[in-house]
């Protein structure tokens, strides 16, 4: 029997949907990979009653406990749920997502699950009502494309999964003040939104298959930046009016301004990332914005793209 599971994964990096309500055809969709930092750890054991340790987590991990139980009408044996590492909320990095899969799995091998997919884990723990990014790379890693969804309570569709150049390095740099869009104003800002045009949604699936694939394919990153920045300019221009501009930062602006090729924000931001050769130059960037006042506010991080899905180690009795 097993007694403990522990669960590790890492960030999810979304560079925005490929449709958002559209008169015909699917439903949010978008672009995006998994990396390696920052990362959460959750570990799932058995206990007599329920304890929860997860700092300023404590309320949501406990819902989606509730929620798997109401979902698979499993007996409320009692679980202890440890948050060891965390990866920060409101920054765009899919924590949400991230966490209460990495929750769900543990749950799941302990009642003698394995192998379930994650796709059946979000709905357990009701996520993926948008982007389901997040959700394919938990299970996959790797660069994604989801295609979207038709029906409202569906998980997008993975349409393409490719391995992320092994030497590529983002760099990924969260201001200090700021935060994203979650929850009830997120949803109230996509309904608030007016379709967004076909013309819009095309010219972004095209960038995708002409551009972006094709680049990592090829491991070209002068063409994969040019993409990426051409979609997240795109998708940016589109939600301009909800977060301030392309960027919920405006220091994304004169960062591409001053010549940085491939600047994209994941998510609502704020966030930003900038993909590099190797670490040599990816070190370089870094060092040069923390030693740069205007950036002196920020978290720079030097990550690598994630290949695998999240890894679980299971301990027997």
């Amino acid at each position: 029997m097993i007694e403990r599971v522990t669960v590790t994964t890492g960030s999810r990096l979304h560079f925005g949907p490929l449709a958002v309500r559209p008169t015909t055809g699917r439903e949010f969709g978008g672009i995006g990979l998994m990396v390696d930092e920052p990362r959460c750890r959750v570990t799932v054991s058995r206990s007599e009653t329920d304890e929860v340790i997860a700092s300023t987590e404590s309320a949501r991990v406990a819902g989606w406990l509730q929620r798997y139980r109401n979902a698979t009408r499993q007996a409320a044996a009692g679980r202890r749920i440890e948050l060891s590492e965390s990866i920060p909320r409101h920054s765009g990095f899919g924590s949400g997502t991230q966490t209460a899969l990495a929750v769900a799995t543990g749950l799941a091998l302990l009642d003698g699950e394995a192998n379930v997919a994650s796709d059946e884990l979000a709905r357990r723990v009701a996520r993926g009502r948008r982007s389901a990014v997040g959700i394919h790379g938990f299970e996959q890693g790797g660069f994604l494309v989801d295609a979207g969804k038709r029906e409202r309570d569906a998980v997008g569709e993975l349409t393409c999964r490719m391995g992320f150049p092994e030497g590529w390095r983002f760099v990924l740099i969260t201001p200090g003040s700021g935060t994203s869009m979650t929850g009830q104003s997120e949803q109230t800002a996509f309904e608030r939104f007016p379709p967004m045009e076909a013309a819009r949604t095309d010219r972004l699936c095209g960038i995708v298959v002409r551009e972006i694939l094709p680049a990592l394919r090829a491991a070209d990153l002068e063409a994969f930046n040019l993409g990426v920045e051409a979609y997240g300019r795109i998708v940016g221009e589109y939600f301009a009016a909800a977060q301030g501009g392309v960027f919920a930062d405006e220091r994304g602006e004169r960062l591409a301004a001053a010549g940085v090729r491939g600047v994209v924000q994941t998510s609502w931001g704020p966030t930003l990332c900038v993909c590099r050769q190797d670490v040599d130059s990816a070190t370089t960037l870094s060092e040069s914005l923390q030693g740069d006042r205007e950036w002196r506010d920020c978290r720079v991080r030097v990550v690598r793209g994630m290949n695998c899905g999240a890894e679980a180690n299971a301990r027997r009795r």
